[in-house]
């Protein structure tokens, strides 16, 4: 007689029971070395990281995203708080914040594609125009003004969206 094997699958609810769980720990072990080390700055990057972690191993883009927003807001911060192209407080060290917080968002495509089921192409929206006005911003006072002009502007893009819907409904009822 052949042995059968008797083990159950680890439900989907254990297996984020325990994702959570180790999250919780990581963050709480994380907020408490933060308060022993003199970079406070590193915070997000490491959380961003953690949660990048956690989403490669379970394959759960709800994981790479915030991951890469967290991680993005940290390698910003970072490359602010050490200065490495610009000074801090100018005008261009918020555009290199932007850009390195566009990475982030960019991340979330890249890992979801080589880590999960879907790739989340969404995130080129958003990192797509972080990265845009980080470039403008870079740019100087010509990037500044179409900054400004943008600014005013932007509106009759929704409005040009909007009757393109409205074309497309209304060829579709023909």
């Amino acid at each position: 007689m052949s042995e059968q094997n008797l083990t159950v699958p680890e439900s989907k609810s254990t297996k984020n029971g325990l994702t959570a769980g180790v999250i919780l720990i990581v963050i709480g072990l994380g907020m408490l070395l933060f308060q022993l080390i003199d970079r406070p700055l590193l915070f997000p990057l490491v959380l961003g990281a953690v949660f990048l972690v956690a989403g490669m191993v379970t394959r759960n883009a709800g994981l790479l995203i915030p991951g890469g927003i967290i991680g993005g807001v940290g390698m910003g911060a970072m490359s602010i708080e050490l200065s490495w192209l610009y000074p801090t407080g100018s005008v261009e060290s918020g555009g290199v914040f932007l850009l390195a917080f566009s990475l982030g968002w960019f991340l979330i495509i890249l890992l979801s594609k080589l880590f999960t089921d879907a790739t989340q192409t969404w995130a080129l929206i958003p990192g797509g125009i972080i990265a845009a006005i980080g470039g403008l911003v870079l740019m100087g006072q010509t990037g500044l003004n179409i900054l400004e002009v943008a600014g005013r502007f932007w509106p009759v893009i929704l409005v040009v969206i909007g009757l393109s819907i409205i074309y497309g409904w209304w060829k579709e009822r023909k």
